[in-house]
């Protein structure tokens, strides 16, 4: 089985110099088609990895942003609540239950459904 730079070298049609690295477009080493073989050098392939994660950085930033300002919405919820709104949240927990406690049969402590 031909090996990566093998595949890239007959894709340019010449032999691949030393300084020269095969990128993987989709991040999959494994996947070894042409298409997904690109040659460059190596500040060339520096330049492709910082542009992927100043991207990823900026996709985690808008996604903290956006669970920031809808925290009860987020699937991972524990993990995204505003802290500042913690005392209000106990606030209306602690409503919640009294309301709970006051219900038919009197104040027995007992919470109701």
């Amino acid at each position: 089985m031909a090996t990566y730079r093998e595949i890239a070298s007959a894709k340019l049609g010449r032999a691949l110099h030393a300084d020269e690295i095969v990128h993987h477009i989709n991040g999959d080493h494994g996947d070894d088609r042409p298409e997904n073989l690109m040659v460059l050098t190596s500040r060339e392939h520096a330049a492709v990895h910082e542009r992927e994660m100043r991207a990823a950085r900026e996709k985690t930033a808008r996604s903290v942003e956006w669970r920031a300002s809808h925290p009860f919405r987020s699937p991972r919820w524990p993990f995204a609540v505003d802290y500042r709104m913690l005392p209000s949240l106990i606030d209306a927990v602690r409503v919640w239950r009294a309301e709970c406690t006051r219900g038919e049969g009197g104040d027995d402590g007992q919470r109701r459904p």
